[in-house]
Order: structure tokens, then sequence, then C-alpha cells
């Protein structure tokens, strides 16, 4: 492998791990919420939060995948690596995520007892589209 494969490899690796964290930590953050103001304001402890957001890291690691390198590839064949696409592409990879985690059977019921994981899924997408414009953007005029 050339060196231009291995850092491209590195850069979509990076953008992977920011998509997984900034989706982890907003999905917990959420469904934290969503808890407390069902009980009257008596929410989980912080360390529930901790193992929650460990948990939600893993679990999105491992099934997030496919998704992203679908995402990934839509976009640079249609040619719209914008916000908006990747933000649709992480609620979408969200819905593939939460399909494998649950396998063939009641699959409909993880999809819309999570919908948390939505808000999540479209803020990890927005988070990679930043990277996106941050390390993939094309040389100005000016700099060549």
């Amino acid at each position: 492998m050339g060196k231009r494969v291995l850092i491209l490899l590195a850069k979509l690796a990076a953008g992977y791990v920011i998509a997984v964290l900034v989706a982890a930590f907003v999905s917990i953050f959420c469904m934290f919420t969503l808890i407390t103001l069902m009980n009257d304001g008596n929410g989980p402890v912080g360390s529930d939060l901790g193992i929650a957001f460990g948990m939600a890291i893993v679990l999105t690691a491992m099934f997030a995948w496919p998704g992203y390198l679908i995402t990934l590839w839509s976009a640079y064949k249609f040619k719209r690596p914008s916000y908006a696409y990747f933000g649709i592409g992480g609620v979408l990879t969200t819905a593939l995520a939460l399909t494998l985690f649950s396998g063939p059977r009641n699959h409909l019921n993880e999809l819309t007892e999570f919908s948390f994981a939505y808000v999540g899924g479209a803020a990890g997408g927005l988070a990679y589209a930043w990277f996106h414009q941050r390390v993939f953007k094309p040389p100005s005029r000016s700099e060549s």
C-alpha cells in the first residue's frame, strides 16, 4: 500500500471515530434526559452515565460501520459530500445498525423504541460532515 492510501485510510478511520463518539454522546444524553423527565427530575446517577456511554461507544462502533461505508461510497458516487447528506446518512446508518443489533426478529420494535438513537445518528453524521469539510477540502486557487 502506498503512503497516500494509508493516509486516506487514517483520515477515514479518524472520521469514523469522531462520528461514533458524537453519536454515542448525543444518544446517551437524549436517553438520560428522557428518563429524567419521565421520572419527575429523578434521573440516573453519574456512574450510570459513564457505563451507558461506554456501552454506546462499543455498540455504535460495532454496528454502524456498514452504514458508514455505504454513506461514504454513495456521497462520493453521487458527488454529494454535504452536511445534509451526511446527516441523513447518519439517520439511515442508525436504522441499519439497529436492525443489525436486533437481528432478524423484532427489529421493528428496536427501530421505534430507540428513537433517541436517530438524533445521535444525525449528530454523528453532521460531525463527520464537519470533519470531512476540514480534512478533505480541496485546495483553494490561492494555495496552488
